[in-house]
């Protein structure tokens, strides 16, 4: 393999030595044209040498397989010049990668004691350079590479023109393995690129020529490829039924576990073809084939010593595990057979030196939209991420990192995508790959905004805009204007109408100075987005608001715009006939249309005092602060950095009440944030006082954005039903994935913010002196799917123990309810009360809890109740409620008067008894002033107490 290797990219006169790697040898030569310097007999046990004439004079080569490879390399070396005089370069192959320290040391030790050049091709090396699509053949030869990994084409069409002319234009005989690969490389361009694919059945004739005049090695693989291009191509593969069952006929004689790799897939593919009615072949027929290649598969594993192909069969293992037709003919597929396999082969991969993991990478990314949200998934692809980087560098692990977060995106996975891009942005994250850290930061931008965390989008587009504008490279440019268009229409969506037009004056200024052909309007999609934008704020606010709208002319007067399309886009406003949609709807339809489009209410930038709203986690979150560009510029920090923490933590269930935030901002001239709390029954209210922020040198998070992460946790905290232990536990795991770094990014919020928005364009002064719009008009937040509060059933609810617990009820306060029911029956209005919970769906242990907890509090009230609540009278009630548990009740009870006991006191029980049933569950209220309604909702939702009973005497008859 070295030696086709080396014709290919080193020189093309090859001169073989001796005998195979690890044997004597019998010293003949393949070859007599050059003239040899080594010795005929010279051999050296377990490296393979051979000779090279290049233009620049005459080369040695060595190989080897061996582990320990400096010393062996040191001792072919010692052999080799002991043999001859002549003084050459040497080039040697081997399998064990070699540090740059240790190959810096070898080179320099050669040239001080030879005064030759020595060149290391370890197996990293030879791995990247063979999977270029031109040499990808000797691969495929030499190491039986299985045609599944077989690299993607490229969108250079260099060697596919030059292929066609040869074998589908001159119609050539193909004869050889290389013709073969030329061939493939043009079949497999035709299949899966769209503008080709009229030539996809010329290219399939040629590869056909093959199945007659090839070898049975050659024929397999023509059989592959065939079938490969027929079902990806052209979607159908019942014409090609024959090949398929000559492929798969020898499944149980195969002789090469790398060959288990083709079948495999294509044995997927034909499953997968009979599903979607593109195969018409019997389910049996996949089955038998699916248990054989199990089985073949099975012997492999148990008869294979060598690590590498080991991981290749557990690979293999589990794509079998993944056949639909495996276990039986009806399609049933065994998803935890598949982890298990894929969990051992990355235990074992580590020292697995020649394992494509590059090639496993790109299969978990195909499987991310189908099973990328399992957490097993994402374990195994961390790890290979983490493998990868230390095999091939940070750069090829974000690379693969990014191409699941793009599956992810693709299959509205959002929350996975943004988990995804984070990582691949820290491996990015040097001057070396600044453009792949600006892409992946415009790509976590889009994906904060499809969440409705437009202020989680905007820090990252601030950064990215910050990274691009002080790079001194000129590749990452041309980011600078996109940066600026992409944060203008995340102003758009976010409401902030009028800083919109602001940043569109420097959005164009950028435009005009850094991008290709400015002044061609279709050559920039991104303009005509902002474009269409600004046109219907202009007609709504010329429309409904005419005092916003003066402001908003004079920021449009300074966009950058040549006069042709000044008035062009100013033709779209003022001549928009009265029949148009914008002319003609009413401001409630309308006001319906941008609830459901925007994040936020428009022109929310307006007046003395602004609101930022959102909803996430079920939760409806406020801030309020006065409109300053100071205050905005560390606000908005706190409400991104807050965003980022739901993002992070939304895909955990924390057992959020649906409960309303509001977080009233001021600026301070103290050093520290300051919280004072301010919460009633209807919403949780925070005063928060943020100190200004000050200019200076900061590479890393600083103290003030460490604390505003501390403070935006602590709030969440309070929404959380889970223990405070539980809660920290979340904080320490998501800390550990590097949720500190998700916050900060390049430099400070408001750093970042003062970058593109100075106090001039803030327009602080114009902003005050005008209304609010619509001020009472309800702007009705829009939730997004991923962040939708969580109803499922809760983390901790079981039907079997809820069972339980309602069974418990029933036999614990059966006593109580034998003594007191049958006196609330016999009270008008305490019957009426408990009629009306009954209508509403409330059990009858629900009801029994509700009279329990009154009886109770009535109780302990009559005997030691001072006014107030204390410790000896919190006592004295939980001391009767157990009494009243174990069945002993008090003589008050046998002697009490219902009518005691007013309405309101049932009432207030009716109330309490959701958030005393969440002790049941082990769940908290943080807060100390309950939500009520949120947590009847949250039990009812999440916990079934309206659904869940036994069997039991009712307390209501006919």
């Amino acid at each position: 393999m070295t030696r086709e290797f080396a014709r290919q990219r080193i020189c093309r006169n090859i001169l073989p030595g001796t005998g195979p790697v690890g044997a004597g040898g019998d010293q003949g030569r393949d070859f007599e044209t050059y003239k040899t310097y080594l010795d005929d007999l010279f051999v050296i046990d377990d490296t393979k040498l051979f000779e090279g004439v290049s233009k620049d004079g005459n080369v040695f080569f060595a190989c080897s397989l061996q582990e320990k490879i400096a010393p062996k390399i040191k001792f072919d070396i010692k052999s080799i010049f002991s043999h001859t005089q002549e003084k050459r370069p040497v080039i040697y192959f081997c399998v064990e990668d070699v540090s740059i320290a240790k190959r810096n040391e070898l080179i320099k030790w050669c040239r001080c004691e030879y005064g030759i050049d020595l060149q290391i091709l370890d197996g990293r090396a030879l791995s990247e350079n063979l999977s270029d699509p031109d040499i990808f053949w000797i691969a495929e030869q030499y190491l039986h590479i299985p045609s599944e990994m077989y690299p993607t084409p490229t969108n250079d069409d260099e060697y596919y023109e030059k292929y066609r002319e040869r074998w589908v234009e001159n119609n050539e005989q193909p004869y050889n393995f290389s013709d073969f690969h030329e061939i493939k490389y043009g079949l497999r361009k035709a299949t899966f690129e769209e503008k080709l694919k009229p030539d996809l059945v010329p290219w399939l004739n040629t590869i056909n020529k093959f199945l007659s005049d090839g070898g049975d090695y050659i024929k397999s693989r023509v059989q592959y490829e065939i079938c490969v291009a027929a079902l990806r191509g052209q979607n159908n593969l019942n014409a090609y039924k024959d090949i398929i069952r000559d492929y798969f006929k020898d499944i149980e004689e195969i002789q090469d576990p790398a060959k288990l790799t083709d079948v495999g897939v294509l044995l997927m593919y034909c499953s997968g073809a009979k599903h979607l009615g593109q195969l018409d072949i019997e389910a049996s027929y996949l089955h038998d084939l699916s248990r054989k290649y199990m089985d073949r598969t099975d012997y492999f594993l148990e008869n294979t010593i060598g690590i590498n192909t080991r991981c290749s069969l557990l690979e293999n293992k589990a794509r079998a595990f993944m056949f639909p037709h495996l276990e039986s003919v009806e399609p049933n597929i065994k998803i935890d057979k598949t982890f298990e396999c894929w969990q051992e082969l990355v235990d074992t991969v580590e020292k697995a030196a020649l394992f494509p993991l590059e090639h496993f990478s790109d299969t978990l990314a195909v499987l991310t939209p189908m099973i990328g949200k399992d957490p097993r998934f994402l374990k195994i692809a961390h790890r290979v991420d983490q493998l990868l980087a230390e095999r091939a560098g940070g750069f090829t692990a974000a690379a693969k990192c990014r191409d699941r977060a793009v599956a992810f995106y693709d299959n509205n996975q959002i929350l996975l995508a943004i988990d995804h891009l984070h990582r691949a942005k820290i491996n990015w994250f040097s001057a070396e790959t600044l453009r792949g850290t600006i892409i992946a930061s415009r790509f976590i931008a889009e994906a904060y905004s499809e969440l409705g965390l437009m202020y989680a989008a905007k820090l990252y587009l601030l950064s990215a805009l910050f990274l691009a504008f002080h790079s001194r490279d000129d590749d990452v440019q041309d980011y600078i204007s996109k940066s600026f268009f992409q944060i203008a229409e995340m102003l758009y969506k976010s409401g902030e109408w009028l800083t919109f037009f602001s940043v569109m004056e420097l959005a164009l200024l950028s435009h005009h100075h850094y991008d290709s052909q400015p002044l061609i309007f279709d050559e920039h999609d991104n303009r005509v987005k902002v474009f269409i934008y600004g046109t219907i704020v202009r007609t709504l606010s010329q429309r409904f608001w005419p005092e916003v709208s003066k402001h908003v002319e004079v920021k449009f007067s300074k966009w950058a715009l040549d006069q042709k399309l000044r008035e062009e886009l100013t033709l779209l406003v003022d001549e928009q006939d009265e029949s148009s949609y914008w002319k003609k709807t009413s401001i409630e339809d309308i006001w319906l249309q941008l609830e459901e489009n925007l994040s936020g209410k428009p022109f929310n930038d307006v007046g003395e005092v602004r609101k930022i709203g959102w909803k996430a986690l079920g939760v409806e979150w406020e801030v309020c602060f006065e409109n300053s560009y100071e205050l905005t510029r560390v606000v908005e920090e706190f409400v991104a950095i807050l965003q980022v923490v739901l993002a992070d933590l939304a895909m955990d269930d924390l057992q959020v009440l649906p409960v309303k935030v509001k977080i009233n901002a001021y600026l301070t001239k103290e050093d520290r944030m300051k919280f004072s709390e301010q919460f009633d029954s209807k919403k949780l209210e925070w005063d928060v006082e943020l100190p200004r922020f000050k200019d200076k040198i900061l590479q890393e998070p600083d103290y003030h954005t460490q604390n505003t992460l501390a403070y935006a946790l602590s709030v969440l905290g309070y929404c959380t039903t889970l223990s405070q232990k539980e809660f920290q536990q979340k904080i320490k795991t998501a800390l550990e994935n590097d949720l500190i770094s998700k916050t900060f990014f390049t430099r400070p919020y408001p750093e970042l913010y003062r970058e593109v928005l100075t106090s001039k364009l803030f327009m602080e002064e114009e902003k005050n002196t005008l209304d609010v719009i619509e001020p009472d008009r309800i702007y009705n937040l829009h939730e997004y799917p991923e962040l939708t509060w969580n109803n499922d059933d809760g983390k901790f609810f079981s039907t079997e123990e809820a069972t339980k617990y309602v069974q418990n009820r029933y036999n614990r306060l059966s006593l109580l309810m034998s003594v007191v029911w049958p006196k609330i029956l016999s009270s008008d209005k305490h019957r009426s009360f408990f009629e009306e919970l009954k209508k509403k769906g409330y059990k009858d242990w629900h009801l029994s809890l509700i009279v329990c907890n009154a009886v109770a509090n009535y109780v302990a009230r009559k005997k030691v109740w001072t006014g107030f609540v204390n410790h000896i009278y919190m006592q004295k009630l939980q001391e009767t409620i157990i009494n009243i548990l174990n069945g002993k009740l008090n003589e008050e009870i046998y002697q009490l008067n219902i009518d005691e006991i007013d309405a309101e006191n049932f009432q207030m029980h009716d109330k309490t008894s959701f958030a005393s049933m969440m002790k049941t569950w082990g769940l908290v209220i943080h807060a100390p002033v309950p939500n009520f309604q949120a947590i009847k909702q949250f039990m009812r939702e999440r916990y079934k107490v309206f659904e869940t009973d036994v069997p039991h005497d009712a307390l209501f008859t006919e």
